[in-house]
Order: C-alpha cells, then sequence, then structure tokens
C-alpha cells in the first residue's frame, strides 16, 4: 500500500510542474491563466509567447509523464517493490501525472488538459496506442469537426483497444491495468472541457478543416 502511495505522490508531483506557464511567465511575463484559453498547456503558451514557446511547452508537459515513470522505475529499483505490486504502483504513477498536469497545486489547481502527458505515458506503455488514437482521432474528426470532442473520444476508444494491442517489437511495459489507465485518462482529461463546451455554446469555436490540415495549413487546423 506505500507504494501506492509514494507512486501516486511522485506522479501528481512531477505531472503538477507548470512548464508552459513558467516558460511564459518568466519569458513574457504573462499569466496563462489569464490570457487566450486561459489554459495553462503548451497550445496557450504558443498563442501568448509564439511558436517556440508552445512548442517547448508541450515537448515539456509530455515529458513530464516520461519522466514520473523513471522515478517511479528508480523508486522500484532502490527499494525493491515486488513484480507483483509493479502494474498497480506504474498505473497510479501514470494517473498521478496527467491528474497533477490537469490540477497542479502551484497554479490552485488550474493546469492544462492532459493530452500530451497522457500520450508520452502511452508511449512508455505501448507505443502502438499512439497510432491508434491518431486513426482514432483522425476518423473521428471526419464526422465531429470539433478537436477537444475527437480526441476525448480517441481516448474512450483506447480502452478497449489497449486490452489487444500488440507490444511494440522493441519496447514497452505490459501492464494489467493499461484499459483502467486510459478510461481515467479519458475522465481526466474530460473534466477539463467545461471551457470549450461552453465556448461551443457561444459559438466561439470553429470547426476544424481537416482536409486544409492534412495540406499543410496546421495554424487553421489549430483554431
Amino acid at each position: 500500500m506505500i507504494d501506492l502511495i509514494v507512486g501516486a505522490t511522485i506522479g501528481y508531483l512531477v505531472g503538477s510542474i507548470p512548464f508552459s506557464w513558467l516558460y511564459v511567465k518568466l519569458g513574457k511575463g504573462i499569466d496563462l491563466r489569464d490570457f487566450g484559453s486561459k489554459n495553462v498547456g503548451g497550445r496557450n503558451a504558443g498563442r501568448a509567447g509564439g511558436k517556440i514557446y508552445g512548442f517547448a511547452g508541450g515537448i515539456s508537459d509530455a515529458l513530464k509523464g516520461l519522466l514520473a515513470l523513471c522515478l517511479g522505475w528508480l523508486y522500484a529499483r532502490i527499494w525493491a517493490v515486488s513484480s507483483m505490486d509493479l502494474d498497480g504502483f506504474y498505473a497510479v504513477i501514470a494517473v498521478g501525472a496527467v491528474l497533477g498536469h490537469c490540477y497542479p497545486w502551484a497554479l490552485k489547481f488550474r493546469g492544462g488538459r492532459g493530452v500530451a502527458t497522457s500520450l508520452a505515458i502511452f508511449l512508455a506503455f505501448n507505443p502502438f496506442l499512439i497510432l491508434e488514437w491518431l486513426v482514432l482521432l483522425f476518423l473521428l474528426l471526419l464526422l465531429i469537426p470539433y478537436m477537444f470532442i475527437a480526441y476525448n473520444l480517441a481516448f474512450l476508444g483506447l480502452v478497449p483497444l489497449s486490452m489487444y494491442s500488440p507490444l511494440w517489437p522493441w519496447w514497452g511495459i505490459r501492464n494489467k491495468f493499461l484499459p483502467m489507465i486510459a478510461l481515467s485518462f479519458s475522465l481526466i482529461i474530460l473534466s477539463r472541457q467545461g471551457g470549450n463546451y461552453a465556448s461551443l455554446k457561444r459559438g466561439k469555436i470553429k470547426k476544424i478543416n481537416l482536409w486544409k490540415a492534412m495540406k499543410g495549413q496546421l495554424e487553421e487546423f489549430m483554431k
């Protein structure tokens, strides 16, 4: 039990480091919580500071998910976590990291939406899941022209797919709780969509033109 508590704490504390917010606050003097979408993730950082800030923030948000798992691996090696408990240990680290990103204590629990952090964690568990998520996202965007709805439904789609997805030939951590991890990610990300749904009601969210995005017009795609 103590190992699960330690794992959840590691995940939450690492996940709650607000890299995008820090970059823009230090570099531009802008508090992302009061700018644009008021989200402290990489996309809003890009709006506030430019592409470099957005790229750096997005990459950092993703890498902290991997960092949390690496720290958990070190803890498991040093303190000899039982192999029978490792699945649960890594699962609570993963969920804790996304919770930390979405609800960081240092920013009064006003965080990002957790997509980059979640996908990076899937990279560690099974990279095939990222490919499947992208395929689901593409298909859903053909039917639902709103990114925030499509990517959340794509995460939900990974719940059954994670039960049968093949392991990457040279990389991946087998985890029997992967469907529960995928479901947890989807619910956490969904809990951060209130602002998007409110904006959609007011008609302030534009529909995505997927064909323009496929032609390389990424700025239109990201609106």
